[in-house]
C-alpha cells in the first residue's frame, strides 16, 4: 500500500518501492500525457510530513531516457510524501490522484502519520490546513476522509493526540448516531488521559467542546485547566495578548509590552497560530515600535524588537516608515536609507514564512517584496549608490510590478544601466519597454537622441516609437477605449483660472475639451501628470483641443501657492482651474462633486473629455503607471473624435425585424410550448431559424442565477435576444426559454435547483430532436453563468448533447465561487478596511458552516450558534476599534432562509468538475477578465484539469480583457455598472462564438 495513488503510476515513481525514513530515494516523473509534455525544463518541490508537521524540500529532475528523475534523501520521522511538477507558469499536481507515496515498516505496516496525511491532504473541509491546495478532481468526501483517519487510529493509537479534532469534526458532522455527543465526550475524555498529551492536545479539547459539542461551558473549564498547568503556555499568552490590546493607554500599552516579551519569546512560538495571535500579535509590535515614532521619533524600540517582529508585519514596516516618507519626500534622504537598509536585511534574511521549499520561499519573497526592493533600489540610487542599486533591481521580475509602477521601474533601470556602464544594454531594454507601452519621459528622450544619432533627423521619431508598440496590446486598448466611449449630457460649469479670469464650460462649444479633476495630495494624480504633458506637448499647436487641470478638494489654505510652485518645480505647461465651494459637501468640489454624481464615478484623478458639441465621450478614473500609455489613449480618443461625423450612439438591441420581434432579417421566429413528464410544468419560449436555408446546428440556451425570461432580460439588457439574433444569422437555431414561473412558463422557481434546470434544459434538447424540421441537427446547449453548471449536468447526462458554451459559467465547487465572489464584492466595497475584515471573518464562518451542514435538519440552528458566537466577538472588537457609529451589518435572517433553501443547499455543495471530466464533446469556455463573480482564470484552470482527466482534447478557452460578468466591457466591472453600459455583450465574444460552432467538430 506505499503508493496508493498507483492510478498515478504510468507518470510518478519512488525507488525503493518501499523506502524507510532517512534513506535516499529516486524519483521519477514521465511527463508524456501531462501538463508539463514537452517541457524543457522541469522542477519539482517534495512535501514530506514527518511527526505530524509538513515540510517542503526542492526536488532536483534532470532527464533520463524517457522520464525526469531526482533523488531525495528523507528526513527521520518521514511517513508520507507528495511531489508537485512545475515548468514555468504550468503546475502539475496529479489531477484526481495526487503524486504522493506512504511509507511503511518492515512488516509493511504504514508508519504513524500516513493515513493521517493521505485523508487530509484531499480533504475539502481541511484544505485551508495543506502545503498546497490539491486540484479540484482530488477532493473527497468527509466520510472518506474519517476513514482514513480511523485507519490512523486502529494502527497508531498514539497518534490519537494529533489527529482527534479532525477525526471528531468529521464524526460530528457524517454521523447519524443519536449518540455522537456523548461518544465523542468519552473519546476526548480518554485522550486527555494519555500519557504522551501537550498543551495543544488540551487546547484541542477544548476547541471540540467548543465548535463541534457547542459546549462553551465544558470549553471554558478546559481553557480554566490549561492556564493553570502552562502559565507560559500558548493559552496564557492569548490572554496576556487580549489584556495588552485593551489597554487604552498607548504609552502604558507599550511599557508592558517588555514585559510579555520576556514572559513569552517569540523563538517559543514561532509555530505557534492562533485566532487571537493571528488578529492582534502584529498589531502588538506596531503599537510598541510607532507610539515613540510618532511621538519622539525615537526609533529604538524598532531596533529593539526587530530581530523578533513577525516576518508578516515587516512589509507594513517597510511601506510606513520608508516607501510613504519616500514619496512624500518627508525624511532625508540618509535616514531613509538607513531605515531601509535594515528592514531589507531583516526581510531578506528570514526562514520561509510558511511550508515553502527553498526556492519556493525565495520566489515567494521576491514576489511579495517587489515594491520593498524597487524602492531600496531607488532610495540607492539617490544616494549615489548605483552599483547596490543596481543589485537589488536585478533581483526583480518586472513581470511582478504592479503596472502602475512598471514605467517608474523601466526608468530606473535604465538609469541604473548608464550609471553602472552598461550603456549597450539601455537601448534594447528601452525598445522591449517600449512594447509594453511602459515609457515615461526621461526614456522618450533616450530613444529620441538615439534615433537622432542613427537617422540624423527627429523626423518620424513619434511614427518609430508607435511602431515598436505590441499591435495587439495597442490594439486591445484601442478597442477597450472605443468600447467604453459615451455620449452623455455634461453640465455647465464657470470656476477660476490660475492665469486669471473665469473658464465657462458652455463657451468653448466647437472644441474638444480634456479635464482631469487632481489635488496637490493625491499621489496617482501627480504621478499621472507627465503622460498628461505628453498628450498637452502634442496637441500645442491645435487650437480646436483644449486641456483643463481642476484643482478639487483642495484643504489647505495654501493651495494656490502650493500649485505654482509644484508645477514650476516640475516645470509643466498646465491651466489650472479651481474648483468651487460646494455647499453641500463644505469643500472645493462643486464641479467634482457633480461629474461624479452624474457618472456614477469616484476618485481622484478622474479625466473627462468633452466632444464638439459639448457632450462627454469619455470618462476615467486612476492612473495606470505608464506616462505614454496614457498620452496614446488620451490621443486616441481625441483623434476619433476629431474623424467622427456624428454622434453615434450604441443599442441595447439588435435591429428590429419587420415583424417586430427582435431577431427578424434572415431568420424567422417561432413561439413554443412544451412540458415536462407529468405535465406539471408547461415551458414556454421562442425558437429562431433561418430563413433562406437549412440550420446547420441547433442551440438551447440556459440562464443563470435568478429568474429570466427567454431574453435574458439583466440589469437592462436582453442577453439572450442579443446572442440569439447573432447566432440564427448564421445558420444556428436557437431555443430561448422563460425560466420555471416566469413570463409563459408554469412552476415554481424558487423550489428548483441547478440539478432541476439540467433537466429543464434535457426538456428543451428532446423538444428539438421530435420537431421534424430540427431533429436530425446536432444540438449544444449554451449556459450563462449558473446555466454554465446546469449545462455540464445536462451533458454528462446525455448523449443527444453534442456540444456545449459555458458563457462567465461556474466551473469551481460551489463553496469555493461563493467564498471568492463574496471577497471580490467586499473588496470593491467603498467601506473601511476594517468592516471588509468582518465581512470576510463572518462570511467564512457562514459559508463554511452552510457547507458542512448542508444536508442536516439542523444546519439553522448550526447557523444561529455561529452567528451568535461570531457577534460577542466582534462586540468586543467594535469596542476595541472605538467605532461611534457601527454601520456594519451581516443579514443573518435572509441569509439563514437562503441557506437553509433546497437551491443554496445544492449549491454550495455543487462541485462541477465529476461532471465535467465525463464529457467527451466539444466545449467551447469564455469568461471576462474583469468578472467580480468568478475568478476566470480559477475556472478556466477547472476547466483544463477536468478535460485532461476525462483526455477530451475538444476544449476551447477564451479569457477576453475588460470584461464583465455579462461579458460587457467595463469601466470598474462592478454589478453595479452593467445597467449603465450601453453594451450588452461585446461583439468579440458573438464572433468567438459564431466561429467556434463553425468549426466544432465531435
Amino acid at each position: 500500500m506505499q503508493a496508493i495513488a498507483q492510478t498515478n503510476g504510468h507518470v510518478f515513481n519512488v525507488l525503493p518501492a518501499l523506502p524507510s525514513p532517512g534513506s535516499t530515494i529516486t524519483v521519477t516523473y514521465k511527463n508524456k500525457g501531462t501538463v508539463l509534455e514537452g517541457s524543457k525544463h522541469i522542477n519539482g518541490v517534495l512535501y514530506s510530513f514527518s511527526k505530524f508537521k509538513w515540510h517542503a524540500d526542492d526536488l532536483t529532475l534532470s532527464w533520463k531516457d524517457t522520464a525526469w528523475t531526482g533523488t531525495f534523501k528523507l528526513p527521520e520521522g518521514c511517513a508520507f510524501i507528495t511531489c508537485v511538477f512545475q515548468s514555468d507558469s504550468l503546475i502539475d499536481k496529479g489531477g484526481k490522484w495526487p503524486y504522493s507515496w506512504l511509507l511503511s515498516d518492515a512488516a509493511r505496516r504504514q508508519l504513524p502519520g500516513a493515513y493521517y496525511a493521505w485523508g487530509t491532504l484531499r480533504s475539502r473541509s481541511f484544505r485551508n490546513n495543506q502545503p498546497f491546495q490539491v486540484d479540484t478532481a482530488a477532493y473527497i468526501e468527509d466520510e472518506v476522509t474519517r476513514m482514513w483517519l480511523r485507519y490512523e487510529n486502529r494502527d497508531h493509537p498514539e497518534s490519537k493526540p494529533f489527529i482527534f479534532k479532525k477525526a471528531l469534526t468529521l464524526y460530528k458532522k457524517t454521523s447519524t448516531d443519536s449518540a455522537v455527543d456523548n461518544n465523542i465526550r468519552k473519546e476526548v475524555q480518554a485522550i486527555l488521559g494519555m500519557p504522551n498529551t501537550t498543551e495543544q492536545t488540551w487546547i484541542d479539547a477544548a476547541d471540540v467542546y467548543a465548535t463541534v459539542l457547542n459546549d462553551k461551558a465544558a470549553a471554558d473549564s478546559i481553557q480554566q485547566l490549561i492556564l493553570q498547568k502552562y502559565p507560559k503556555g500558548i493559552s496564557a499568552r492569548d490572554k496576556a495578548i487580549l489584556l495588552l490590546t485593551r489597554e487604552p493607554d498607548q504609552l502604558k500599552k507599550t511599557k508592558d509590552f517588555d514585559q510579555f516579551i520576556i514572559d513569552f519569546p517569540p523563538a517559543a512560538f514561532a509555530e505557534v497560530e492562533t485566532n487571537i495571535s493571528n488578529l492582534w500579535y502584529n498589531k502588538l509590535f506596531r503599537t510598541a515600535v510607532y507610539t515613540p515614532i510618532i511621538k519622539d521619533s525615537n526609533y529604538s524600540n524598532l531596533f529593539k524588537y526587530l530581530p523578533v517582529v513577525p516576518t508578516s508585519e515587516l512589509a507594513t514596516f517597510y511601506h510606513h516608515m520608508v516607501e510613504i516618507p519616500h514619496d512624500q519626500k518627508k525624511m532625508q534622504l540618509s535616514t531613509l536609507l538607513m531605515l531601509s537598509d535594515t528592514l531589507v536585511k531583516q526581510i531578506m534574511g528570514r526562514p520561509a514564512d510558511g511550508v515553502y521549499s527553498p526556492l519556493q520561499w525565495k520566489e515567494v519573497l521576491i514576489k511579495q517584496q517587489t515594491l520593498t526592493l524597487f524602492t531600496h533600489a531607488q532610495l540607492l540610487y539617490e544616494s549615489k549608490q548605483p552599483q547596490k542599486a543596481f543589485a537589488f533591481a536585478s533581483m526583480i521580475n518586472p513581470a511582478n510590478i504592479y503596472s502602475y509602477k512598471k514605467a517608474d521601474f523601466a526608468d530606473l533601470y535604465v538609469r541604473l544601466l548608464i550609471a553602472n556602464g552598461k550603456k549597450k544594454e539601455v537601448i534594447p531594454y528601452l525598445l522591449k519597454a517600449a512594447h509594453e507601452n511602459a515609457l515615461t519621459t526621461y526614456a522618450l528622450e533616450l530613444l529620441k537622441k538615439d534615433y537622432t544619432a542613427k537617422n540624423k533627423t527627429s523626423d518620424g521619431f513619434e511614427a518609430w516609437v508607435e511602431s515598436l508598440k505590441s499591435k495587439d496590446t495597442v490594439n486591445a486598448s484601442k478597442e477597450d477605449l472605443k468600447k467604453n466611449l459615451v455620449n452623455l449630457p455634461m453640465a455647465n460649469f464657470e470656476l477660476e483660472s490660475a492665469k486669471g479670469g473665469l473658464v465657462n464650460l458652455n463657451k468653448l462649444r466647437g472644441k474638444i475639451v480634456i479635464i482631469d479633476f487632481w489635488a496637490t495630495w493625491c499621489g496617482p494624480c501627480k504621478a499621472a501628470m507627465p503622460g498628461m504633458q505628453l498628450a498637452v506637448n502634442k496637441y500645442k499647436a491645435d487650437t480646436n483641443v483644449v486641456f483643463y487641470f481642476i484643482a478639487t478638494q483642495e484643504f489647505n489654505p495654501e493651495y494656490k501657492s502650493m500649485i505654482n510652485k509644484f508645477l514650476a518645480e516640475k516645470k509643466y505647461n498646465f491651466t489650472v482651474l479651481y474648483d468651487g465651494y460646494n455647499a453641500d459637501s463644505k469643500h472645493l468640489d462643486i464641479a467634482y462633486a457633480r461629474c461624479a454624481k452624474d457618472y456614477h464615478s469616484s476618485g481622484i484623478p478622474m479625466k473627462l473629455i468633452i466632444d464638439q458639441q459639448g457632450r462627454l465621450r469619455w470618462v476615467n478614473n486612476g492612473y495606470k503607471g505608464s506616462p505614454s500609455a496614457l498620452a496614446d489613449e488620451i490621443s486616441y480618443i481625441i483623434e476619433t473624435l476629431q474623424k467622427e461625423e456624428k454622434s453615434v450612439s450604441k443599442s441595447h438591441l439588435p435591429p428590429p425585424p419587420a415583424g417586430g420581434e427582435v431577431g427578424g432579417g434572415p431568420y424567422f421566429s417561432t413561439p413554443v410550448f412544451f412540458y415536462n413528464a407529468d405535465s406539471s410544468i408547461r415551458f414556454a419560449g421562442t425558437l429562431s431559424q433561418p430563413l433562406q436555408q437549412k440550420a446547420t446546428k441547433a442551440v438551447v440556451l440556459v440562464s443563470g442565477t435568478g429568474k429570466q425570461d427567454r431574453d435574458g432580460t439583466m440589469a437592462g439588457h436582453k442577453f439572450f435576444a442579443v446572442i440569439a439574433d447573432s447566432l440564427s444569422r448564421q445558420d444556428v437555431a436557437v431555443l430561448r426559454i422563460d425560466d420555471r414561473g416566469t413570463g409563459e412558463t408554469t412552476g415554481k422557481y424558487e423550489d428548483a435547483t441547478t440539478e432541476d434546470f439540467a433537466n429543464d434544459a434535457l426538456l428543451a434538447v428532446s423538444y428539438l430532436k421530435n420537431r421534424p424540421d430540427t431533429k436530425n441537427l446536432p444540438v449544444g446547449l449554451l449556459g450563462h453563468s449558473e446555466g454554465g453548471a446546469a449545462i455540464v449536468i445536462a451533458a454528462a447526462r446525455s448523449k443527444d448533447v453534442q456540444f456545449i458554451i459555458s458563457l462567465s459559467g461556474l466551473a469551481t465547487q460551489g463553496l469555493d465561487a461563493l467564498l471568492e465572489q463574496n471577497r471580490q464584492l467586499v473588496a470593491m466595497a467603498n467601506i473601511p478596511q476594517y468592516d471588509k475584515n468582518r465581512y470576510n471573518n463572518i462570511n467564512d464562518r457562514m459559508f463554511h458552516l452552510a457547507y458542512q451542514y448542508a444536508n442536516d435538519t439542523s444546519l439553522e440552528t448550526k447557523l444561529r450558534g455561529c452567528y451568535a458566537s461570531w457577534k460577542e466577538k466582534d462586540n468586543k472588537l467594535v469596542d476595541s476599534l472605538q467605532i461611534k457609529f457601527d454601520h456594519f451589518r451581516f443579514p443573518i435572517e435572509s441569509y439563514v432562509r437562503q441557506a437553509t433553501g433546497k437551491w443554496y443547499r445544492y449549491h454550495i455543495r455543487f462541485d462541477p468538475a465529476g461532471y465535467i471530466s465525463r464529457l467527451h464533446i466539444p466545449i467551447l469556455t469564455i469568461y471576462g477578465e474583469k468578472d467580480v463573480l468568478l475568478n476566470a482564470q480559477k475556472n478556466a484552470q477547472n476547466w483544463q484539469n477536468s478535460t485532461t482527466t476525462a483526455h477530451n482534447s475538444h476544449i476551447t478557452i477564451k479569457i477576453i480583457p475588460n470584461l464583465n460578468h455579462l461579458l460587457q466591457h467595463c469601466t470598474t466591472c462592478s454589478t453595479t455598472e452593467y445597467a449603465q453600459i450601453p453594451e450588452t455583450i461585446a461583439p468579440i465574444v458573438l464572433q468567438e462564438i459564431t466561429s467556434w460552432l463553425k468549426n466544432a467538430e465531435r
